[in-house]
């Protein structure tokens, strides 16, 4: 399109004038815009531009009707595409939303109906959900702790979700620096993430389940190097 322009420059004029309306450039500047649909309308304009004027078209610089409109057209192609996309995408989204309020509903029906046969203390309850209403025991020290480098940059850190656990304290110790575990987060989910790690420092990390009967014993450390 730059080049179209600047060709027919010396046809039309080097500056904006009404002439170039014909063109698709509508003023009040010769600058190439950027939304698609302004693209689309002077690609188009190019094409029937090019099919009247035929000595201004320039073939080897690819610069004729049938191109301009080739173009127009794969644009308009692409941008609709893009748009069925994002209309797709939003479909996608409301009906995962209603299944997801759905099955939360039959889920809720089922702990009410539960809750008219299975007394609060009933061990039964981990049948059907993580825990049992009444269980006033401390969650059980949470397992599997590991550490993974992440691609973009710092460190994931994941565990095996702990029976009877509401949430998770997540403790670093940075050795030579601290002389016991410093609490860094507390975290609803059995994951973590940590930005980075001290040069030349090793950090030792883990984790305890926390319930409102207290806390479990801390999860096996794993240490983090810098590399």
């Amino acid at each position: 399109m730059t080049k179209a322009r600047n060709s027919l420059s010396a046809f039309i004029g080097a500056d904006w004038s009404v002439s170039w309306a014909q063109v698709g450039f509508t003023g009040p500047s010769l600058a190439v815009p950027a939304a698609d649909d302004k693209l689309i309308g002077i690609l188009g304009a190019l094409a029937t531009y090019y099919a009247a004027n035929t000595t201004q078209q320039v073939t080897a610089l690819s610069l004729t009707g049938p191109a301009a409109k080739a173009q127009r057209d794969a644009l308009e192609a692409a941008a609709q595409a893009v748009t069925d996309s994002k209309r797709n995408q939003r479909t996608k989204k409301e009906e995962r939303d209603a299944a997801e309020a759905a099955l939360t509903e039959k889920i809720n029906a089922s702990r009410r109906e539960l809750q008219t046969v299975l007394k609060p203390t009933d061990p039964r309850w981990i049948d059907f959900i993580d825990e049992v209403p009444a269980d006033l025991r401390r969650p059980e020290k949470p397992e599997g702790l590991s550490v993974a480098a992440k691609p973009e940059g710092g460190y994931a850190v994941d565990w095996t979700d702990a029976v009877r656990a509401d949430r998770y304290r997540v403790f670093k110790q940075v050795v030579g620096e601290n002389t016991e575990p410093v609490l860094v987060e507390t975290v609803d989910e059995s994951e973590a993430e940590f930005a980075s790690v001290p040069p030349g420092k090793i950090v030792k990390l883990q984790v305890i389940a926390v319930n409102a009967a207290g806390e479990s014993a801390p999860s096996e450390a794993v240490e983090l190097k810098a590399a």
